[in-house]
């Protein structure tokens, strides 16, 4: 292990499980016992090598197997960059529909993440093709993108679940809003958005703002999934809990983990505070 890695494991080792699924699954059976669920993260993305994207796509399908296998109260999150959508849509989309096809017969559910913005279309397509198969899958949309009040209105009336983030990627100003308070009031105007449309939906941010925001907003309603990375709010994920409130844990695990932690810190500044809070243990 180098030295900077050896340096950033203790910290960043709060924030994934750890390499293999094992730890992983031993994680959402302890999050289980506390009554939140978990949605798994095979760490990697914009794979180049299409051996690799086999080989996700095959850890995918493990992970998901283990969870039926398991009788475990988690979904799995798949990147489609890290099964080859750099390489070829058509590689994607097959490996995709093949992956969505297991989680279907296992009967576990299927979250598709969404990447950077020239991504978009692909990755919105391939999500639509799962759902004409009548997989049970969500999607990820960033409430920074300019372009996300025509897809969430659109994947809505489609029956679409999303899943809204505010967007973790740096994108330029033309397509997407770089402010905190203009991305902030964005995110509240759509999950209000998905409130009146009568859509489940889940909202994945430690915002503590916008979360409180929705809560008040929803009135209890049970069709909000609140959403929070592993090692991140954990005190607010068990009062979310008491209050009734249906609390997913995102579990990350894998070898990219040094990538995945250096990614968290560097690329929005308020993911630094939020790190620090979670060795905090707020």
């Amino acid at each position: 292990m180098s030295l900077s890695r050896a340096i950033i494991y203790p910290v960043a080792r709060r924030f994934f499980a750890g390499v293999n699924l094992g730890p992983a699954l031993e994680r959402i059976k302890e999050d289980n016992t506390f009554g939140i669920g978990a949605t798994v993260d095979f760490l990697g993305e914009d794979v180049a090598d299409t051996s690799e994207a086999e080989m996700a796509k095959a850890e995918y399908r493990r992970a998901i197997e283990a969870i039926e296998f398991e009788a475990l109260d988690a979904s799995v999150a798949i990147k489609l960059t890290h099964i080859g959508l750099d390489i070829s849509s058509i590689l994607a989309e097959n490996n995709a529909l093949e992956i969505a096809a297991v989680a279907k017969e296992r009967g576990v559910f299927l979250w598709v993440d969404m990447e950077s913005s020239e991504h978009t279309d692909s990755i919105i397509k391939i999500y639509r093709k799962m759902l004409s198969k009548g997989v049970p899958a969500g999607l990820a949309l960033q409430a920074s993108l300019k372009r996300t009040w025509d897809d969430i209105k659109a994947l809505t009336a489609d029956g679409a679940r999303i899943r809204l983030v505010k967007g973790a990627y740096n994108e330029p100003p033309e397509i997407a809003v770089q402010d905190m308070g203009g991305i902030r009031a964005r995110f509240i105007d759509m999950a209000r958005y998905l409130l009146d449309s009568g859509a489940s939906f889940a909202i994945g941010t430690h915002d503590l703002l916008i979360i409180d925001r929705v809560r008040e907003m929803a009135s209890g309603a049970d069709r909000v999934e609140y959403q929070m990375l592993m090692g991140l709010r954990d005190s607010t994920k068990k009062k979310l809990v008491r209050e009734g409130l249906r609390v997913v844990e995102y579990v990350p695990y894998g070898a990219d983990w040094y990538g995945y932690g250096i990614r968290r810190l560097t690329e929005k500044k308020r993911n630094a505070l939020y790190f620090v809070q979670g060795l905090m243990g707020r």
